[in-house]
This record gives structure tokens, C-alpha cells and sequence, in this order.
């Protein structure tokens, strides 16, 4: 989708820019409570913090993709 959005609406390309690099972030927290779980004697403690950090910047992420790209989305064409 951001390829789309930016070839369409070249005003935008710092917000796709920094979507990119979010995306490359959360690519690299999916790593690791795949590594804490994968671990021999994976502490549930360690497991969670992940999870949590995970969750916490996907949540963060998708809020700025929302506040930023529905509203481009949503508007006519023109």
C-alpha cells in the first residue's frame, strides 16, 4: 500500500518514509519473543516483556499510520 500512497500523493513521502522504517522496526521486535521463546528454559518473565514491547509498537505504529493515511484515503480524488 505505501508504494501506492506515495507514487500517488508525493506529499506524503515523509510520513511513508518514516511508515517504512516502522515497519523495519517491528519486523526486527517479531525477532525477538520468538528468540525468548525459542530459548532453552525461556523465562515466562522475559517472554512477556517482548510481547508487551511487540504489542506496544504495533499499537503505536498502526495509531500514526491511522491518524495519517485514513484521512488521505477517505478524501475525493483529485
Amino acid at each position: 500500500m505505501l508504494p501506492a500512497v506515495a507514487g500517488r500523493r508525493p506529499g506524503l513521502a515523509p510520513v511513508v518514509d518514516r511508515l517504512r522504517r516502522e515497519q523495519g522496526r517491528i519486523a526486527e521486535l517479531v525477532e525477538e519473543p520468538r528468540k525468548a521463546v525459542s530459548g532453552d528454559g525461556a523465562d515466562p518473565a522475559d517472554v512477556l516483556a517482548e510481547v508487551e514491547r511487540l504489542t506496544s509498537g504495533l499499537e503505536d505504529h498502526l495509531a500514526h499510520e491511522e491518524e495519517r493515511l485514513i484521512p488521505v484515503l477517505d478524501a475525493p480524488a483529485t
